[in-house]
C-alpha cells in the first residue's frame, strides 16, 4: 500500500511540474481596473461620519450647510424647494458637534474653543461626504450654507481639491487660513448674500470677503439686503437662480485643478 501512494505522489509531482501551459499574468490595464473597482466599492460600503437627509434626485447634487446653534434639520425644507426649483438632489447633512449650550443644535466647530481645529475636523468629515456622494451616483456638487455653513462651504472650496460646480455663501466670514489662498480658485461662481444690519456677522466683513474673492478671480455673485442675520424670500430666490444657471452650464472643473 505505501508503494502504491508513493507511485501516485510521484505521477501527481512530476505532472505539476512539467505542465507545458506558462502561468498567466493579468494585463496591467486588467488589474488597474480592478483595483479602481474595489476602491470604489470600498467606498460605497463606507457610511459617512456625517449623517444626512436627502430631497429630490438626480446626479446633480447641492449640499447645504445649516448654522451654528441650529437643529441638524434645519435647512430641509429650504432644501426640499431647491430641489424642487433647480431639479437638483439636495443634501442636508448635520453638523458633527453638540451645541456648547444644549438642546437639539449643532456646531460645525466652536467658534471660541480652539476655532480653526474644529474647521479643520469639519471640512474633513465634510470631504469624506462629498467623496461618498461620488461613489455612489453624483457627478457635479455645489456647495452653500447659511452663517457657520456658509463659512464652511467656502473652507472647503479654498483649501481642499474638491471639483465644485458653485458656492453658495449666505451670510458668511472669513477664516484666517484663506489668505493665502484666495487666488487658488479663479473662476469659481459663488454666490454672496449678506445683510446689512447683521449683528452677528457683520456687514463690513462680508463685504472685504467679497472683495478678497473678486480680486482672486472668483465670480461672485454678490447681494446685499436690508435685513439682519438670516435667510430671506430674495436670497432664496437669488440661491435658485444662481444654481439653475451654472448647473447648467456645463461640467464642473476637474479635481486639483487650480
Amino acid at each position: 500500500m505505501n508503494s502504491l501512494v508513493s507511485r501516485f505522489l510521484g505521477v501527481v509531482i512530476l505532472t505539476l511540474g512539467c505542465s507545458s501551459q506558462p502561468a498567466v499574468e493579468a494585463p496591467a490595464h486588467a488589474t488597474e481596473a480592478s483595483e479602481r473597482a474595489t476602491a470604489a466599492l470600498a467606498q460605497e460600503e463606507r457610511t459617512p461620519q456625517l449623517r444626512y437627509v436627502e430631497r429630490g434626485q438626480g446626479p446633480d447634487v447641492l449640499v447645504l450647510l445649516h448654522g451654528y446653534g441650529a437643529r441638524g434639520d434645519d435647512l430641509v425644507s429650504f432644501g426640499a424647494s431647491i430641489a424642487r426649483a433647480v431639479q437638483l438632489r439636495v443634501v442636508v447633512p448635520e453638523a458633527p458637534n453638540a451645541w456648547r449650550n444644549g438642546g437639539e443644535g449643532r456646531a460645525w466647530f466652536e467658534p471660541r474653543h480652539q476655532p480653526l481645529e474644529g474647521a479643520n475636523a469639519a471640512r474633513g468629515s465634510l470631504v469624506e461626504l462629498l467623496a461618498y456622494l461620488r461613489a455612489n451616483g453624483a457627478e457635479r456638487i455645489a456647495l452653500a450654507g447659511f452663517s457657520q455653513g456658509a463659512i464652511m462651504s467656502l473652507d472647503v472650496a479654498l483649501l481642499s481639491d474638491e471639483a465644485l460646480v458653485a458656492v453658495g455663501v449666505l451670510s458668511g466670514k472669513e477664516l484666517p487660513p484663506w489668505e493665502s489662498r484666495y487666488d487658488t480658485r479663479p473662476g469659481l461662481p459663488i454666490f454672496m448674500a449678506h445683510g446689512r444690519t447683521d449683528r452677528v456677522l457683520g456687514f463690513g466683513d462680508a463685504e472685504r470677503l467679497r472683495d478678497r474673492l473678486t480680486a482672486g478671480g472668483a465670480e461672485v455673485v454678490w447681494l446685499p439686503f436690508e435685513g439682519g442675520h438670516t435667510i430671506p424670500s430674495q436670497v432664496r430666490q437669488g440661491l435658485m437662480t444662481f444654481l439653475r444657471q451654472h448647473f447648467q452650464a456645463g461640467p464642473a472643473p476637474a479635481a486639483g485643478s487650480r
